[in-house]
């Protein structure tokens, strides 16, 4: 009787311990996630990435490319520097979403009417994507 219970005590506490290293692994590997550094984090290489994705999606000519690529750096500095800024969430969301209408604003010069609403379509798809990817982190948290 005494074994018996001597022995699922024993193993009561071996259950704890493994349990409290799985644990204690799971917040490693979720803590090394959120550290994580974004793939294109320099605003050149967005820039960079989101002028070639308009490129392939818009068939963005050879003169259209550079001037896309400078406004998309253009905002993509001006996005770092909204990110640093010590503003509370809210006001940084106000002034990205003016932000963003002044860079739609100067994109609506450089690409023509077609390429235009192609480009409102890859913000609406982009838009979702970064909305889901957000609504993950949120769930694993």
């Amino acid at each position: 009787m005494k074994t018996t219970r001597t022995l699922h005590h024993m193993l009561a506490a071996t259950m704890i311990v493994g349990c409290s290293f799985l644990s204690m692994s799971q917040a490693k590997a979720q803590s090394a996630q959120a550290t994580q550094v974004p793939e294109y984090k320099t605003p050149e290489e967005q820039a960079k990435k989101l002028t070639d994705k308009m490129k392939s999606e818009l068939t963005l000519t050879d003169t259209q490319y550079q001037p896309v690529y400078d406004i998309n750096l253009k905002y993509a500095n001006k996005g770092q520097d909204l990110m640093k800024s010590t503003e509370d969430k809210k006001a940084k969301m106000e002034a990205m979403k003016s932000t963003m209408a002044d860079k739609d604003n100067e994109l609506k010069a450089v690409l023509t009417p077609d390429q235009y609403k192609k480009y409102e379509g890859m913000k609406k798809e982009m838009k979702s994507k970064a909305e889901k990817a957000c609504c993950q982190d949120k769930d694993k948290k």
